[in-house]
């Protein structure tokens, strides 16, 4: 058994670290692009060729729609490991690539994201915490699930609004890029934003059903997916490293956020890209820190949504769990 600070989660092996090869980035990125697109692309083809019962057809396309929310949500994602810089060595292609794919979440910002996430990570579940103070004021299960997420993406674009324009930034950012490199990522944001919307503007001509099954129903679904996840990582929470986030371990989750439900561990070695944290989580549980610090892991598949209840608050509200 290793050896572990009890104040700090043990040194992780070099292998964890290094970084990952194309092959393994290419695989997330494609990954979740084919979760995002292709069952609204089944959708639009059992609505215009299938022929089935209406209530069959119906039940299949809103299946299919969860899917590909879920696949936004992981496209998304990319963003974030962009930020975190996982996608390449060099933190600012990194970060366009996140940008750039991230992007096709129609009203996000990359960006903005990226302007306040890093204080999230040095404030977790207190009332620094960004996240804290945006999440916690969703106090009722219905605000949570069908306007936090709006919310949420029209204050990230206001800040990359505000860099733009005012070349304005957080005043306790703490970032490894230049204000002049910030205002090229967001302009950067802005026209792969235009892109995309361009993309589904022309879905829209093609076919106005193809635009509702790819895009509509896939968008409906990931913001209330995206604001459920949001409560499943940080519902009821506390303030230690062990548990001030929490890992929704169950195999189907797993496959459906392609490893970024492994949260608990992100928090704790946030430079290790999604698709390894399944492995990290394995080799924590196996460390004496893990043993004195019990992880916060819920291994039930509806369970872990189910922290989007009332009941449970964002974090530790006023600060009661150690």
């Amino acid at each position: 058994m290793m050896k572990s600070n009890p104040q700090r989660p043990p040194i992780l092996p070099s292998n964890f670290t290094a970084p990952s090869p194309l092959g393994a980035k290419a695989l997330f990125v494609s990954y979740a692009l084919s979760m995002t697109f292709v069952p609204g692309l089944i959708s639009y083809l059992l609505v215009t060729r299938s022929g089935l019962d209406r209530n069959i057809l119906s039940l299949l396309v809103m299946v299919l729609s969860i899917i590909s929310g879920f696949g936004f949500y992981v496209v998304g994602h990319i963003g974030h490991e962009g930020f975190h810089f996982t996608l390449s060595t060099n933190k600012l292609r990194s970060a366009l690539i996140g940008t750039m794919f991230s992007a096709s979440i129609i009203g996000f910002s990359g960006v903005g994201f990226y302007l306040v996430h890093s204080r999230h990570h040095r404030n977790t579940n207190a009332p620094e915490d960004p996240d804290f103070q945006l999440f916690s004021r969703f106090s009722n299960i219905w605000r949570r699930l069908l306007f936090l997420r709006i919310i949420n993406n029209r204050y990230y674009m206001s800040l990359l609004f505000r860099l733009l324009f005012k070349s304005e930034l957080p005043p306790d950012l703490h970032t490894v890029f230049t204000r002049s490199e910030l205002i090229q990522l967001g302009w950067a944001n802005v026209l792969a934003q235009l892109v995309w919307v361009g993309l589904y503007i022309c879905a829209f001509i093609f076919d106005p059903r193809l635009f509702i099954c790819t895009v509509v129903l896939p968008h409906l679904a990931t913001a209330v997916i995206s604001a459920a996840i949001v409560f499943a990582q940080h519902g009821d929470t506390g303030r230690s490293l062990s548990n001030n986030a929490r890992t929704h371990a169950h195999p189907l989750v797993t496959l459906l956020m392609a490893g970024t439900n492994y949260h608990l561990e992100h928090h704790l070695y946030p430079r290790v890209p999604c698709w390894r944290l399944r492995q990290v989580h394995a080799w924590l549980q196996k460390s004496s820190w893990a043993i004195q610090n019990p992880l916060l892991v819920e291994h039930r598949f509806w369970k872990g949504f189910l922290y989007c209840r009332t009941r449970f608050s964002y974090g530790c509200l006023f600060s009661h769990k150690a």
